[in-house]
């Protein structure tokens, strides 16, 4: 029997996982229970076999894929002196690399890496390789797991397997059913589970020319999608469905693959928005100002979300008409939200988080300027359009594929296309695909939706039910009196409340331990 399992070997369980080791290792020379702690067995489940890294950052990772925050964002653990330590190791990786993309990217970003020598600070602006954190966190996870194991103080399994279930049994604890059929009985769970998959297309698996998921098919799925392109006559025209993070990556795929690039002869990007994150900031003097929302923090009176949201979508636009970017609207806008967001009464602050911060979260987007600068050049060359529509179907009539889209003037769009892919990123919980989360949510004394419909109904202690704890992108949605979470893509918010979830589970764990040896914890 498990004391506890990690389902994910994602940031947010493996931030959880290490920050419970590390937590375990002061206990048991204060509570005097060296030898109960010994005994407490504990196991991280996970697909891929990506402990430390799940999905973003694992195998799939290819090293042309850039994180999309800095490494001052990214410094979570220790992140930024492990690069200090182990330079020469992850440079010489990347140098190793031959595609072209790794190459460019060395390239504009030498003179911050050799200054580095002199001051480490200089890596804080960098936009660094995905893969590279994900060797950070995949060798501080198993350095804690090593370390806690030979100070005997608590066993831990990692098991590369899916989890397809999850039950209670009658005497409270749970049963985690695998792919292979295995069972795995625990007394608690901690569902670390990444972002949701996309929403599924079962009329086109399979289809040559559509790419479903470029995170979990990869560039090399692209390529083969894209070398079609280059016996076929009109339209060699790719169509990317979305322009966040996933758009992105895909158009700088696209530029530095001279294959894939010289056979298409455009790339016809479709998004409510018809815009591209932007990369930087604009420099524009003066700085740009966040009056409406400012006026709103400092006016005296109570608020709502309403005129809040209305405030900062506002403001957005103006920076936007303005020549002004999303990082220039962000930092100006902060502060004066914060503020405004702390005097909304508890039901306003929920309906904020319930009803507009996944908008909220767009207006702030960003993209590393690495992939500005592909997107640019693609512009350039005339081979990227952007289009505003709201994608509502995709068809396949013989060869071809067809993009149906709603405009905002309401016209009808119809565009073909030879290959599609589709970076409309998470789907709905209410709909995933996903068959462990199906199972989990037939459940009502296992999990369920928040009224938000975006991630799991959770206590202030991240408790969807007794033992089922929740951790990461599930959470969207939750909003408690000391948590409001509409977004968890960030590191350092994971890391912060890693550490708030430890401390519950680990006050559990104590009090087991304790009943079990006839000491008191100590603890309140």
């Amino acid at each position: 029997m498990y004391d506890l399992v990690f389902i994910g070997g994602g940031l947010s369980g493996s931030l959880s996982l290490i920050y419970l080791l590390k937590e375990l290792g002061r206990f048991p020379a204060r509570a005097g229970t060296d030898s109960a702690f010994s005994s407490l067995r504990l196991a991280m489940v996970d697909r891929d076999g990506n402990f430390g890294t799940g999905f973003p950052y694992g195998h799939l990772a290819h090293p042309m894929f850039l994180l999309n925050e800095t490494v001052r964002t990214m410094d979570v653990c220790g992140f930024s002196d492990w690069l200090v330590l182990h330079r020469d190791r992850w440079l010489e990786m990347l140098q190793q690399n031959p595609h072209a993309a790794v190459r460019a990217w060395l390239q504009i970003n030498w003179p911050a890496l050799s200054q580095t020598w002199q001051d480490p600070a200089d890596y804080h602006g960098l936009y660094l390789p995905r893969c590279v954190f994900g060797l950070f966190m995949h060798e501080l996870l198993c350095e804690s797991i090593e370390r806690a194991q030979q100070a005997s103080k608590v066993k831990v399994d990692l098991v590369a397997e899916e989890a397809v279930s999850l039950t209670r049994v009658a005497d409270g604890s749970l049963r985690i059913g695998l792919k292979n059929d295995c069972v795995v009985p625990c007394r608690r769970v901690l569902l670390g589970l990444g972002s949701l998959p996309s929403q599924p297309a079962p009329h086109l698996k399979g289809v040559l020319g559509y790419v479903h998921n470029l995170y979990g098919q990869g560039p090399d799925s692209l390529r083969a999608c894209c070398k079609s392109l280059s016996g076929r006559a009109n339209p060699r025209r790719v169509a990317i469905i979305g322009s966040n993070a996933a758009a992105m990556e895909a158009i700088y795929s696209i530029q530095f693959d001279r294959e894939v690039s010289s056979a298409l002869d455009e790339v016809l990007v479709i998004s409510p928005s018809g815009s591209l994150p932007d990369g930087k900031p604009s420099q524009r003097q003066p700085a740009f100002e966040a009056r409406r929302t400012h006026r709103l923090a400092h006016n005296g009176t109570e608020s709502s979300a309403d005129n809040l949201f209305a405030a900062l979508l506002h403001d957005a636009e103006e920076a936007k008409r303005d020549g002004y970017t999303s990082l220039d609207y962000s930092g100006a806008a902060d502060d004066p939200f914060r503020l405004a967001f702390t005097r909304l009464s508890a039901d306003e602050q929920r309906r904020f988080v319930e009803c507009f911060g996944e908008r909220f979260t767009t207006l702030n987007r960003h993209t590393p300027p690495e992939y500005v600068g592909a997107a640019e050049s693609l512009k350039n060359s005339g081979k990227l359009r952007l289009v505003r529509g709201h994608v509502t179907a995709i068809e396949r009539r013989g060869a071809d594929l067809f993009v149906i889209a709603d405009a905002a003037n309401g016209e009808q769009l119809r565009m073909q296309a030879a290959v599609v892919i589709n970076c409309r990123g998470s789907g709905a919980l209410s709909q995933t695909s996903d068959p462990f989360l199906r199972n989990i949510l037939k459940q009502s004394d296992i999990a369920r939706i928040n009224s938000a419909g975006a991630g799991i109904k959770v206590t202030a202690d991240f408790e969807a039910s007794p033992g089922v704890f929740v951790m990461g992108p599930l959470l969207a949605g939750h909003s408690s009196e000391t948590d409001h979470i509409w977004n968890l893509e960030s590191a350092p918010r994971n890391h912060g409340l890693a550490q708030h979830l430890v401390a519950v589970i680990l006050k559990q764990i104590l009090q087991e331990v304790c009943r079990s040896t006839g000491k008191t914890s100590g603890q309140d």
